[in-house]
């Protein structure tokens, strides 16, 4: 019976995957991420303090925010790595080096953005990706380069996503979600608690 006990013991601890710990030393940066995101390769990327964090499995990499704030927000989809701070969102791409360089979105509408707007969380629905605020969202189109914003009208934007379906609250018309980029009514603020 303590053999059959051991064996089956044995077998549990083999399904666990190993845990390791990383301190900020060991990535070379400071001790808060605010995002986290895997890409398809299975590397991990992590929106901190000091800016872009890579992680290929073995290696760390970091590369400085845009803009030198601290960065907030970071999502992998494809060959990009979208990330978002203060005043500033757009994605990382690989040049013929290995190495990640950085292009804006929000230069082309920073006219629009709120002053010290911090992007707080990125994500992706359909063609479109998502970069939210506190008081907007910026729905973006990489396809042919569009832009949508979503005033959330409330004071926090909070995006949910159940099923590939991304739902957000207004104040006073309830729970929305997003169509084509755009908001559309789901149930008023009557039904909404």
């Amino acid at each position: 019976c303590l053999l059959l006990s051991t064996f089956f013991t044995f077998l549990r601890a083999q399904e666990l995957p190993p845990i390791r710990n990383f301190q900020a030393v060991d990535y070379g940066a400071e001790n808060q991420n605010w995002g986290i995101s895997q890409a398809n390769n299975g590397w991990m990327y992590f929106a901190n303090n000091a800016g872009l964090l890579e992680f290929n499995g073995s290696d760390w990499k970091r590369y400085y925010s845009p803009n030198g704030s601290v960065l907030r927000s970071v999502w992998a989809a494809g060959d990009r790595i979208y990330s978002g701070c203060h005043m500033e969102f757009g994605y990382w791409e690989r040049n013929e080096y290995g190495n990640l360089v950085y292009s804006s979105l929000s230069n082309g509408i920073s006219d629009q953005l709120l002053q010290d707007e911090q992007f707080w969380r990125i994500l992706g629905v359909g063609d479109w990706v998502l970069f939210q605020s506190l008081q907007r969202i910026y729905a973006y189109k990489p396809s042919d380069g569009s832009f949508e914003i979503i005033a959330s009208q409330a004071p926090r934007a909070q995006l949910f996503e159940q099923e590939e379906q991304i739902y957000f609250r207004r104040q006073d018309e309830g729970l929305l979600t997003m169509e084509n980029g755009k908001a559309k009514p789901l149930l008023p603020a009557s039904q909404v608690g």
